[in-house]
């Protein structure tokens, strides 16, 4: 049988632990993907916004236009 070596666990788990260094780059990496996100969620807002303006622009639209073919008198 082969003797298999392991590790002591204060090793493993000082190479499992975060410096300071990794945790302020993962900071400022969540930091510019919440950014992102913001900016991405706002220009959806506003297309959603633009859509909602342009469906009442047809609809009032097509009111208008089912009312003048109700009022042309036919022959």
């Amino acid at each position: 049988m082969t003797a298999v070596s392991l590790h002591p666990p204060t090793t493993a788990i000082r190479s499992l632990r975060i410096t300071t260094t990794e945790r302020l780059a993962l900071r400022a990496a969540d930091a510019v993907a919440a950014y992102i996100h913001r900016r991405a969620m706002r220009r959806d807002a506003r297309l959603l916004a633009d859509l909602e303006r342009e469906r009442v622009l047809a609809e009032s639209r097509l009111a208008a236009l089912r009312a003048m073919a109700h009022d042309v008198p036919r022959r």
